[in-house]
Parts: C-alpha cells; structure tokens; sequence
C-alpha cells in the first residue's frame, strides 16, 4: 500500500520520505536520523515548523528511526 499522509505543507510516504512541493524539498528516510533536520529547518523563513515536526516525527516512525540528532 503506497500511504501519503498530509500535514499542512508535508507530506510522508510509505517508506518514511518527506515532502515538500511548493518549495520542492524532499527529504530522503535515509537521511532521518543521521542529519539534525529540527536545527536545519528551523533556520529556513519558509518553514512553520509547527507543521513540520508532526510531518518528521511520522516519517521516522515510518522509516523505523529511534534516535534522531540534536544540537544546538
């Protein structure tokens, strides 16, 4: 079955992609857990990242990723 869930701006494939299309951003499952996509977003002015981390936190689930990087 080929899910797509929907938040606001984000959308969330089966396999735990991310998606963006009114600014054309994807980002890939595999790269979840191993960049610090909270820190990196955060910074970009078209990013409500109100909408985004509900977005993140499905695709992690989906994509099977436990521990996420943070810093500040």
């Amino acid at each position: 079955m080929n899910k797509i869930d929907e938040f606001n701006d984000w959308k969330v494939d089966a396999n735990g992609g991310i998606h963006n299309e009114m600014a054309e951003y994807f980002i890939d499952p595999c790269r979840l857990g191993t960049e610090n996509w909270l820190d990196h977003l955060s910074q970009k002015v078209w990013v409500d990242m109100n909408k985004f981390v509900p977005a993140y936190i499905k695709a992690c689930a989906r994509a099977g990723v436990t521990t996420v990087k943070i810093t500040y």
